[in-house]
This record gives structure tokens, C-alpha cells and sequence, in this order.
């Protein structure tokens, strides 16, 4: 693939954008090099921009209060001659700075005014050769050349600064992300170099760039390739390396991408876990032999938990952690009823309980509180166990009906064994309640077995 594609395909889907004529407006007003540029400016904006990268704590006020020796400290400093103890002995007086902040801050506070001993060169920041850069980054912490180039862009200089735009090229053209420490020169020979065929300035191309990956948001144009891309959306998908990228088996470092390319289908359920749990590749590894389906959760039991705590003894909980997030798979299939909801028939029963009740290894018997308009009131499991007439005792089913003024219910329980049709046993345990019912007023609707992703309805089959 030709590295000036990208370029191409991004001015491409410039042009169909309608507020082209805006946005050209906005990139003439903000490309004015700032030819003049104040020492004192500079510097109190590289103070800005270090102490943070530092780790250095400050506050809106500290440029003026605590800190204000630091930030002062070019009107003491003759770039021509200074010396550590000068400078240290300015630092000292900042009340919240401590000596490991001044053996942090030495080092940069002296390359920046070394470089003020070329102030010549700053004011052709646009020609700086490979080697005036250096200089300039080493002003800044290792790894963050990028914040070097900013600075000066943020101060008015014609200079290529946009690591989102870089990162969206390297994505397209390479199918992969850029280290957090590659240098900028390789991003702004890429905008010279195709500056050279068309007629857009490198600033230009850098504008588009940072457009397309969604740096300009706030001119309506929310762009594609941002720190979440847009992969569904984006016009440059076809192309793209980084979205058509092999996902075969993901592992933790690659899931964040595969999510964003929404090709998380392809992944494994002990990568998706592993991603959500925080699990090495080892750990990873282990977890997949607890699962013999690769695309389900379902097989998770009882027994498998503690198999799976016993495996996992340095991450506490896993078992537990595996077992709240089906319950939380569970409950994404299943919208929570409302007072007032009618059920149409035995299929919305079904509908609903389906996901609840369709793994459950022990059986559930629940009863559905309905109003005199045969409205939603509540459910309870009023049993767990094996269905029959000991357990299932008319007291337990109509007592809540009874608290809670129903008019009417609907009974409902599962079938471990995955076989919905009711047995002998169901039948007489329901007419037996349907008796109770008649006498006391609150008639039972209907009886709805589940087993699996099937349904029995006593009602619908003349067995009430």
C-alpha cells in the first residue's frame, strides 16, 4: 500500500463534507505563524505543559503563589552563563517543592535555556533540521516528543503536531498502533512529502488528518479513527489494514482493538473473560478447559465454580465473578416486567422467564400476581426442589396473592431435564390449585413449563 493513500482518501472524503467552506475558513485562521515569539511566553508555557508530565501536583493559582519562583525563574537565568546552583537556589524557594522534584526538574529547566542561548533558532522553527528537534526534545521527558511539538504549535509555530492524525495513518497504512514513543519527524516527512504533489500545505494535510480522527469534534465533524474508532461508520474501512487485522486468537493485548473493530465475535469466551477479569495468557489458557462450548457460559455449574477456584487460588473470587456475570448475561435477555404489563398468551410468559429459568439445575416454582384487569402486579418463586404436592402447598401460593389483593395468577416452572411437557405430577398439583383458587376467588390463569428454549403451556393444551 503507497504511504500518501491515506492522504488521498481522507481528501476524498473532505470534499463530500458540506461545511467544506467553514472548515477551510477555520484552517487559514489558525495557521498564521507567529514570527515573534516572547521568551517569557514560552517559557511560562513550558513550565505549563512539564510539571504535569512530571508528576509534579499543582493548581489553577500555583503560578502565582507556590510555584511562582519557578515560573520566574527566566527573569533570574542569563542563557549565556548559569549555573545549577543558581537555578537551585530559586527552586527552593517554591514552598511545595521537594528535593526529588528538584533533581526532576534540573535537567529539563537547563536544556530549555540552553536552547534560549540559540533564540535565533526559535524564531525558524518551521526549518529546524533533525538535529535542532533533538535539542528541543530533550527539554522534555523521555517518550513525550509529541508534547515538544505541541507546545510550540500551541504557541503559533507552523509545525506538524497531531498524534491522533499519525496514529490514524499508522492504523490504515501499517495495521497496527504506533509505539507512545515514536517520533514526530516520520508524521511530518509523510506531510511534506505529499504536500510536494497536490496543493495543500503540510499544515493542511495535518488538519485533515486530525479531522478525519476526530480531533475537531467541536466543528460538527465528530471524524472516525479516535481513541474508540468508528470502524462501522468509517468510509475508509475497505482499505484499512488496522480493521481488516488477523484476530484469530486475540489474547488480552488485542481485545481493546478487536472490540473497537467489532470483531469481538471472533474471539474466544476465555479471551472475552480473560479481557474483563484481568487474566494472563496462562491463566487464559486454563480457563478454556472449564469450558467445552467456546461460545457459551452455560456449562457453568456448582461444582465447575469450585473446580475453578481451586484452579485460580491467586485470583480470588474468579468462580464467583464467572457466576455474577452470567447472571448479568441473563439479565441483558431479560426486560425487568412493570406494574401494569398483560401478558397476551403463554408465549409472553415464556418470553420472559425463559432466560431465568432455563439453565437453573433445581426446580423453580413461581407464581405471577395479577390484577383484576389481569395486569403485572409481582412474581415470587414460592419452591425450589422437586415439584409436588408436599412442596408445592396452596398456603405458600396464595398467601402473597392474598397480601397483595391479586385477582388472579399464573404459575410457572422449569424442567431441568430440558423436557417441558407436563407430567402426571404437574397436572395434579395445578388442578389441585385450581380447586383452592375457585373457592377462595383468585382463579389460576395458566401453568407454564419451561425446559431449555421450549414451552408447556397446561392451559393452551386443555390440561387445566
Amino acid at each position: 500500500m503507497s504511504e500518501f493513500l491515506f492522504f488521498e482518501r481522507v481528501r476524498a472524503w473532505y470534499e463530500t463534507l458540506p461545511n467544506r467552506r467553514l472548515l477551510e475558513n477555520y484552517f487559514l485562521r489558525t495557521i498564521q505563524s507567529q514570527t515573534n515569539l516572547p521568551i517569557s511566553q514560552l517559557y511560562r508555557a513550558f513550565v505549563d505543559c512539564l510539571l504535569p508530565l512530571l508528576n509534579i501536583p499543582t493548581h489553577p493559582t500555583s503560578a502565582i503563589r507556590e510555584l511562582r519562583p519557578l515560573y520566574e525563574l527566566n527573569h533570574f537565568i542569563d542563557p549565556y552563563y548559569f549555573t545549577d546552583e543558581l537555578m537551585l537556589r530559586e527552586l527552593k524557594k517554591c514552598a511545595t517543592l521537594s528535593p526529588d522534584h528538584y533533581q526532576k526538574l534540573l535537567p529539563h529547566l537547563k536544556s530549555f535555556f540552553l536552547i534560549l542561548d540559540k533564540k535565533e533558532g526559535l524564531e525558524r522553527v518551521e526549518s529546524w533540521t533533525s538535529s535542532h528537534w533533538k535539542q528541543w526534545y530533550r527539554v522534555f521527558p523521555e517518550g513525550h516528543a509529541w508534547a515538544a511539538k505541541n507546545l510550540l504549535y500551541q504557541q503559533g509555530k507552523l509545525v506538524v503536531n497531531s498524534w491522533p492524525a499519525y496514529r490514524a495513518w499508522y492504523r490504515y497504512t501499517l495495521g497496527t498502533e504506533p509505539l507512545n514513543d515514536a517520533m514526530p519527524e516520520h508524521w511530518e516527512e509523510l506531510c511534506e512529502g505529499w504536500a510536494t504533489i497536490t496543493e495543500y500545505s503540510k499544515m493542511d494535510i495535518n488538519g485533515l488528518a486530525e479531522l478525519f480522527a476526530g480531533e475537531l469534534a467541536h466543528l460538527e465533524v465528530p471524524g472516525f479513527c479516535g481513541d474508540t474508532p468508528n470502524c462501522s461508520q468509517c468510509p475508509l474501512q475497505p482499505e484499512c489494514l488496522w480493521h481488516q487485522g488477523d484476530s484469530a486468537r486475540i489474547g488480552n493485548e488485542g481485545m481493546a482493538q478487536a472490540l473497537q473493530k467489532e470483531k469481538e465475535s471472533e474471539a474466544t469466551t476465555s479471551d472475552l473473560l480473560g479481557w474483563i477479569f484481568g487474566l494472563s495468557e496462562p491463566e487464559m489458557n486454563l480457563l478454556q478447559q472449564f469450558l467445552p462450548n467456546e461460545k457459551s457460559l452455560r456449562h457453568l455449574d456448582t461444582q465447575s465454580i469450585f473446580e475453578i477456584n481451586h484452579a485460580f487460588s491467586k485470583t480470588p473470587y474468579l468462580g464467583e465473578k464467572l457466576k455474577a456475570f452470567v447472571e448479568l448475561c441473563k439479565r441483558y435477555n431479560e426486560t425487568p416486567l412493570k406494574a401494569g404489563r398483560q401478558f397476551g398468551s403463554s408465549f409472553d410468559i415464556f418470553q420472559h422467564f425463559r432466560f431465568r429459568l432455563r439453565d437453573v439445575k433445581q426446580e423453580l416454582f413461581i407464581v405471577v400476581l395479577l390484577d383484576n384487569k389481569h395486569q403485572y402486579l409481582m412474581d415470587l418463586t414460592v419452591t425450589i426442589g422437586t415439584l409436588n404436592k408436599s412442596l408445592v402447598h396452596p398456603r405458600e401460593v396464595f398467601s402473597k396473592a392474598i397480601e397483595k389483593r391479586s385477582a388472579a395468577i399464573i404459575c410457572v416452572h422449569n424442567h431441568p431435564s430440558g423436557d417441558p411437557k407436563a407430567s402426571k405430577q404437574d397436572v395434579e398439583v395445578t388442578r389441585r390449585l385450581k380447586t383452592v383458587g375457585s373457592t377462595i376467588g383468585i382463579p389460576i390463569l395458566d401453568h407454564v413449563i419451561i425446559g431449555n428454549d421450549h414451552f408447556f403451556s397446561l392451559a393452551d393444551n386443555g390440561l387445566m
